[in-house]
């Protein structure tokens, strides 16, 4: 999902879910992922960034690991000059 508030203002957030998931050698274990955004942009080629993440994986034991992510950032964009 993506939306724009205002002209300056952009959100995102997805959900991923894969009942069997296999890491390449182990059991299947479920993984949950999540992970929601927003954008300000200061001018016309520069936005500034946030997300968030949250992942989870369990296994048929009924143990979970779960973690979460926080980080933000700089966007800069670059727009072709038509002659």
């Amino acid at each position: 999902m993506k939306t724009a508030l205002s002209p300056k203002i952009i959100l995102t957030a997805d959900l991923g879910y894969a009942p069997k998931f296999n890491f390449g050698g182990g059991d299947d274990v479920t993984l949950l992922a999540a992970r929601a955004g927003a954008g300000y942009q200061i001018l016309d080629n520069l936005a500034l960034q946030v997300k968030v993440e949250h992942y989870r994986v369990g296994g048929e034991g009924g143990e979970a690991n779960s973690r979460t992510l926080v980080g933000g950032g700089v966007a800069v964009s670059f727009k072709q000059h038509k002659n």
